[in-house]
């Protein structure tokens, strides 16, 4: 009954969230410095190599009041740095950031950067379609016959709806607030017959079908297609604090930004790879028919959510 509520508040939401894409209005907030967390815990669960495939990414949290139950994940925004504020590393030039995470001590209309700098400066922002170089991307947890969870990846503009055909009926699965979509709570008769017919619907209500093998993450060729009046292409950066020593790349991205994300995505997955038994920030840690390791990452700890889920949820520390 929780995760129902929960998708029917997200929905409620969508039409707010598609607001900030139409009404083509600049934002007026505040920018802190987090840290490279982002990259690897944030609550989206967008991490590391998972990250989409386009350039010029920089991930970042959005306050708790726009992160709209998960809904928001995935999200481009177009920030401005003003330059104005207190701190040793100011934030200027335009850039285009990528909602990972959310920030919960962050006021409404502001966000936190993934680099361990320093100092809350003002900037304004826009939604803008993600600059998608290819189709959309299906994530799973290990899920079953009986128990799917999923995850849609690299989207040009958020998804808020996913629904699963089961005989002449679309049934819609539930939004969690780790950015997944579920099926307990949903309605979906058991057991599931693969391959399933999968239709996912961004917040304009554009739809795209596609036939999924269980826990197969696959790679699709289909992709939302850009509105009237909206184009998905890069910001050009100009300077960003910690980045301008190495000068940039021809699409704006700095030298030394694209250094730090390909080293903090290796490390990651080396890390994975040699504790096997270790689970991820936000990975599932117990439920019922779950057969997994209990043991959390440093830094995280296992919570109970329901009696079929619980997960390694992090404790997060904002810089100011």
């Amino acid at each position: 009954m929780m995760f129902v509520l929960f998708s029917l508040i997200t929905l409620i939401l969508g039409s707010e969230l598609t607001n900030y894409f139409t009404d083509n209005s600049n934002m007026n907030g505040r920018a802190t410095w987090h840290g490279p967390s982002v990259l690897t815990n944030g609550k989206c669960s967008l991490w590391g190599s998972q990250l989409p495939t386009f350039d010029n990414v920089r991930p970042v949290a959005i306050n708790a009041a726009q992160y709209f139950g998960s809904l928001a994940c995935g999200t481009c925004l177009e920030v401005t740095g003003t330059g104005e504020g207190s701190g040793s590393d100011p934030v200027t030039g335009t850039f285009i950031a990528y909602l990972t995470d959310e920030c919960t001590g962050c006021a409404e209309n502001s966000i936190d950067l993934n680099e361990d700098l320093d100092g809350n400066w003002g900037i304004t922002w826009r939604a803008v379609p993600c600059p998608v170089t290819a189709g959309i991307r299906f994530q799973w947890v290990a899920s079953t016959a009986w128990w799917m969870k999923i995850q849609v990846r690299n989207s040009r503009y958020p998804v808020e709806t996913f629904s699963v055909k089961q005989g002449e009926d679309w049934v819609r699965l539930v939004r969690t607030p780790d950015n997944y979509f579920y099926t307990i709570g949903s309605g979906l008769v058991t057991p599931y017959q693969f391959p399933l017919t999968v239709k996912l619907c961004d917040i304009f209500g554009d739809c795209i079908e596609e036939s999924l093998a269980l826990n197969d993450n696959m790679q699709s060729e289909k992709q939302f297609p850009v509105k009237d009046g909206q184009t998905t292409e890069e910001a050009e950066t100009t300077e960003t604090p910690g980045t301008t020593e190495t000068g940039t790349t021809e699409k704006g991205t700095t030298e030394k930004a694209e250094t730090t994300v390909t080293a903090e995505t290796t490390e990651t997955v080396v890390e994975t790879t040699e504790n096997q038994n270790v689970v991820a920030a936000w990975g599932q840690c117990g439920g019922i028919n779950y057969n997994g390791s209990s043991v959390c990452e440093a830094g995280t700890t296992c919570v109970f959510g329901n009696d079929w889920w619980s997960s390694c949820i992090p404790s997060r520390r904002r810089k100011m």
